[in-house]
């Protein structure tokens, strides 16, 4: 219902007209199920929902179950990619293979973990803050360019999911304070976190 509103809303600002009224024909199906109304729903971020219900209006998905399906088997495959990405986190803080294998495999087969991983709520903050994490890790070893901005878009991503996400700039604003007290160089490190702002406030 979330994806279904935002999109209906979105299409009537840009007038596309075919799915404002499909959206509209969905969201009234969608009422009868045991659902708070739209107003509970509409506070949440829609990086995840919006594209689904797109998804399920293009391949004209109908069966509620295999609405369900697609949004499960989504959760898990973002799941799986920010897996790969603790994997690399641990590689970088350990530099030993077994040791990394084994973190990766509790991370994923952790019981409270693994049952929310086709869940597509907490797990979709987690799994975003995750390869948050790695780019932020890439970011403050070498500052460069190309982790700058996937860190600003991953870390923005994970906070329109949660709030809580906001941590990862402040913490970012932080580490570069601590760089400038060694280096004096105001105008190198000033620049990049607004560079930084730019990406993740677009």
């Amino acid at each position: 219902m979330n994806g279904l509103y935002w999109l209906n809303y979105i299409s009537q600002v840009f007038n596309f007209e075919k799915i404002f009224l499909i959206t509209n024909l969905k969201m009234s199906e969608v009422n009868g199920f045991t659902l708070n109304s739209i107003d509970h729903f509409n506070k949440y971020g829609v990086i995840f929902d919006l594209p689904l219900a797109l998804f399920e209006i293009i391949f004209d998905i109908k069966k509620i179950e295999n609405v369900y399906h697609v949004k499960h088997f989504s959760s898990f495959f973002v799941f799986l990619i920010s897996s790969f990405f603790f994997y690399k986190i641990l590689v970088k803080r350990f530099k030993n293979f077994v040791l990394c294998i084994i973190g990766t495999f509790l991370f994923i087969s952790s019981p409270r973990i693994f049952g929310d991983s086709f869940l597509y709520k907490d797990v979709i903050f987690l799994s975003f803050f995750t390869i948050s994490l790695y780019f932020f890790l890439e970011v403050t070893r070498n500052l460069r360019i190309k982790d700058l901005i996937y860190f600003a878009i991953f870390s923005a991503i994970s906070f329109t999911l949660r709030p809580f996400a906001i941590f990862l700039p402040i913490a970012f604003f932080v580490i570069l304070l601590i760089k400038y007290f060694y280096t004096k160089n105001v105008y190198k490190y000033l620049k990049i976190y607004l560079f930084f702002l730019l990406f993740y406030f677009i």
